[in-house]
């Protein structure tokens, strides 16, 4: 299905990209449907932008990923849904990934880290999908300048401070 995005962005959209541009980690609640993918995209669209910048969008919901990746093409952005196979078990759990992911020649080009539905570390993490629970740990093969956008619709206080 195709997504349907806003022809103007909100400012909150606008701030986020802004605050990601600049290097700076961020926590987006926002209901479903709000828009919270577009900012995922949006500093990849942005002039500052150099080829070969990539951003790292993680979801445990392999719909999501299909569907936000399938709206990113559409938006002229190539886009490769990473999910139940690659996902977060893919990024922590296969060792050739964490050496291709910590050589600078793959990660140089990471230029920010998206984890949608980000309370799923907390609430899901130790059932639905365990390695979500470790996605944290993904900053240890990443260089320190990379900014981490956690989303969600649901973050209650005690999620948003396991998150």
């Amino acid at each position: 299905a195709e997504q349907r995005w806003r022809r103007k962005p909100y400012d909150w959209q606008l701030e986020l990209t802004l605050a990601t541009l600049r290097g700076r980690d961020a926590v987006v609640i926002a209901p479903t449907g709000a828009g919270k993918s577009l900012p995922m995209i949006l500093p990849l669209l942005a002039k500052e932008r150099k080829d070969g910048d990539w951003a790292l969008c993680l979801s445990p919901l392999n719909a999501l990923q299909e569907l936000q990746a399938s709206a990113f093409r559409l938006m002229g952005v190539k886009a490769v849904a990473v999910n139940a196979s690659s996902g977060p078990q893919m990024v922590l759990g296969n060792t050739q990934f964490q050496k291709l992911i910590g050589t600078s020649k793959f990660s140089s080009h990471i230029t920010r880290v998206f984890v949608d539905e980000c309370h799923c570390i907390s609430q899901w993490g130790a059932n639905f999908r365990p390695s979500y629970a470790y996605l944290g740990r993904i900053r240890s093969f990443l260089p320190g300048r990379i900014p981490f956008t956690a989303v969600s619709a649901t973050l209650p206080p005690e999620i948003l401070s396991d998150v």
